[in-house]
């Protein structure tokens, strides 16, 4: 009876949910930038508008939130999805 059930209790998610990876991709991003040459840092600093134009959908922040001049680490610490897509 439980495998029948419509929600689907003994689905593992965690393992076989199909997930875009979010904002876990960041640090990948964020490890690749600073082992590039292209001369990124923890200080590098960004100016942040809330959304980043792109040729399909804008790239937007978590609840339109809007970061203003900052740097990586502050990036990583509030997740800012425009620093991560530039």
């Amino acid at each position: 009876a439980i495998r029948n059930l419509p929600d689907s209790p003994l689905f593992n998610r965690a393992t076989q949910g199909r997930y875009a990876p979010g904002s876990t991709f960041k640090l990948v991003t964020l490890v690749a930038a600073l082992e590039s040459d292209l001369g990124y840092a923890p200080e590098t600093r960004f100016d942040d508008t809330g959304t980043l134009p792109t040729e399909g959908p804008p790239i937007r922040n978590f609840d339109n939130k809007v970061f203003g001049d900052h740097d990586l680490t502050q990036a990583l610490t509030n997740s800012v999805n425009t620093t991560f897509a530039r």
